[in-house]
């Protein structure tokens, strides 16, 4: 029993783990068999509580797990049977459970006290207090702003809070994390390829049609947003490891998928990510030289390629054609946000008072499709105060560790979901935040300030 027991709690603690985990997601969302996926992430999270004493094992189903489900199951009414509540209610329990048990046996509960030393912990609270305060005295108040408060409460303040009490203060663990978003971000490009191959249809003219982009998880911004924060992880690995042309390319394939998904948010700002991530990657690391080399042939490939195949690109990606700088009705909900921010600018005027923008929701309200708009809107000065104040914590967390490669590729990431954010959705998305939130606590809780660059596995 102990050597079955070390076995697996060195599996968990491996970095097979986290690509057993995209394995499982990825075929459970292949084939619409999420009940498979859920059993078995469930069970790998309880083990994994109960046999490890670091919980960063858990990281990678928690940040997945939202990938299982497919469209196919969204529209067979699965996840509104009796079948999935039972289910949710069991995992939930046992994960609930297991964690407990975890927190108890490992002695966890003394680390809470550990959070008044965090360097963002109150930037978190003032966040969420502002959450929590939305349209408050607005004359019209929804119950979906309290249940959308509590959600985003949730998904920023207590996965932190989470992490930090269960995560062991492990150097390594920011390259562990780095890995993890690698593996998430092939799994994105390999729904996405099926998605292309298998679900997408063409018009007449031979352009992908944006609308049957839907992955059941989220749709086409969503995956684009998605791919786009993760872009820095491979130029981390380009600019740091051997054989960094690898991920260079792979940065690319991942940035020619986010082409395809029509999204021109996405297409935009990981734009600006990745020639920020080529001017990091030709200036410091180890492979300087290759990466000036790599960047010039792509960048002849790229302009005699379009110029070649101008008339087959334009023909499948026609939509950026078709909609080019179009607002889709952006440009309204912008207005109405301003005025709602006028009409009640202390507290806003709820998560609720947002209109119909066309875009189709789960549990989330309309929203405003711009970070600071919505902030204004919902939660007044109130709600943007905090936010400010929480962006100062964070940006005096990176800069101060600024020295270090994984801090600057990590940061990075962040970038990236705040400028896809500017014009989407991205950071009031109860995924993108759990990344976010996760994100800071590594790099608050398990990096040393002056820790040599580039220490972690070598590949």
């Amino acid at each position: 029993m102990t050597i079955l027991k070390e076995k697996l709690s060195a599996f968990f603690n491996s970095y097979l783990f986290p690509v057993f985990i995209a394995i499982i997601v990825f075929i459970s969302h292949t084939l619409s068999i999420e009940a498979l996926s859920l059993v078995i992430l469930t069970i790998s999270v309880v083990l994994c509580a109960i046999l490890c004493d670091d919980l960063r094992c858990i990281i990678a189903p928690v940040l997945m797990i939202t990938f299982t489900f497919s469209y196919k199951t969204f529209l067979n009414g699965w996840l509104g049977s009796a079948t999935f509540a039972i289910l949710a209610i069991c995992a939930l329990t046992l994960i609930i459970g297991a964690v407990i048990v975890h927190m108890v046996i490992f002695k966890k509960l003394s680390a809470l006290k550990e959070l008044s030393h965090s360097k963002i912990i109150w930037g978190f609270l003032v966040l969420c207090v502002g959450f929590l305060l939305n349209g408050v005295f607005s004359g019209e108040y929804y119950g979906i702003n309290i249940t959308f408060a509590i959600i985003l409460t949730f998904s920023f303040l207590a996965i932190y809070v989470f992490f930090y009490t269960g995560l062991k203060n492990r150097s390594d663990t920011h390259e562990y994390l780095l890995f993890i978003l690698y593996v998430v971000s092939v799994l994105l490009v390999a729904q996405a390829i099926v998605l292309l191959l298998r679900d997408a249809r063409l018009n007449e003219s031979g352009s992908i049609i944006k609308e049957t982009l839907i992955l059941g998880w989220g749709v086409w911004n969503n995956l684009g947003g998605m791919l786009c924060m993760l872009i820095p992880v491979h130029f981390y690995y380009a600019t740091t490891k051997k054989h960094g042309y690898i991920y260079y390319i792979s940065a690319l394939v991942v940035y020619l998928t986010i082409a395809l998904t029509l999204s021109r948010s996405s297409l935009l700002f990981a734009t600006v990510i990745f020639l920020i991530c080529v001017v990091f990657s030709c200036t410091r690391g180890q492979n300087v030289r290759t990466n000036r080399i790599i960047t010039l042939a792509l960048a002849i490939i790229a302009i005699l390629g379009f110029i070649a195949l101008f008339d087959k690109i334009s023909s499948l990606l026609g939509s950026y054609i078709t909609q080019g700088f179009g607002d889709n009705g952006r440009f309204e909900l912008y207005k109405h946000g301003i005025e709602n921010f006028l009409s009640h600018p202390i507290f806003g005027g709820g998560f609720g008072s947002c209109i119909e923008d066309n875009f189709g929701h789960g549990i989330e309200p309309n929203r405003y499709h711009n970070t600071i708009i919505e902030l204004l809107a919902t939660c007044g000065l109130m709600g943007f105060g905090a936010y400010i104040f929480h962006r100062y914590q964070t940006i005096r967390l990176i800069w101060k560790r600024k020295a270090n490669d994984c801090v600057i590729f990590l940061g990075l990431v962040i970038l990236g979901l705040l400028l896809t954010s500017l014009l989407d959705n991205h950071f009031f998305n109860i995924y993108p935040s759990m990344y976010y939130s996760i994100i800071l606590c590594v790099l608050e809780k398990c990096q040393k300030e002056h820790e040599p660059l580039n220490q972690g596995i070598d590949g």
